[in-house]
C-alpha cells in the first residue's frame, strides 16, 4: 500500500462534508499530507445557461463562503491545501481530478433517502463504486 500523500476533499456546502473536512484536516496533519478541496458546479444546474463560463475572476463567483470552514480547519492543523472548482457531474469530476495522482478521497455522506436514492445514487456511492484510489466516506455523527 502506497502513502497517502494528496487528499482530495469533496465539498458541496452541507453540513456532513464540513464534518468530513475535519477529518481530513486530522488525517492529513498525521500523514504530513497536502489536501485540495473541490467545489463541483453541478452540470443540473448550469445546463439552462445559454453559454457557460470557461474563465472566473475567482473562486467566490462560484463557491461563495463554501470554502471558509475547510479552510479554517486546515490553517488551524497546519495542513497544505488548495481549491479547486469545477463544473459537470460532480461525482463524475471528482473521480476525474482524483485520477491526475490523488492518493485517497474524502467525501461526506449527504445521502438521499429511501426510493430516490435506490434511483439517482448518492455521490459518495458513485465514487465509492468506480474510484481507482481508496476513498474515505466520513459519516456524520
Amino acid at each position: 500500500m502506497s502513502a497517502i500523500k494528496k487528499i482530495l476533499l469533496g465539498i458541496d456546502g452541507s453540513e456532513d462534508s464540513y464534518h468530513a473536512a475535519g477529518f481530513a484536516a486530522a488525517l492529513a496533519e498525521r500523514l504530513e499530507a497536502s489536501v485540495t478541496l473541490i467545489y463541483v458546479v453541478s452540470d443540473k444546474y448550469t445546463d439552462g445557461f445559454i453559454a457557460k463560463p470557461t474563465y472566473t475572476s475567482g473562486e467566490n463567483i462560484l463557491v461563495g463562503d463554501r470554502f471558509d470552514r475547510p479552510k479554517k480547519l486546515l490553517q488551524d492543523r497546519g495542513v497544505r491545501f488548495d481549491t479547486r472548482v469545477e463544473m459537470g457531474d460532480p461525482a463524475g469530476m471528482i473521480l476525474s481530478v482524483a485520477s491526475e495522482g490523488y492518493d485517497a478521497i474524502v467525501v461526506g455522506t449527504r445521502g438521499l433517502s429511501g426510493f430516490r436514492e435506490m434511483v439517482m445514487g448518492s455521490v459518495s456511492q458513485k465514487i465509492v463504486q468506480n474510484s481507482k484510489v481508496p476513498v474515505l466516506v466520513v459519516p456524520k455523527d
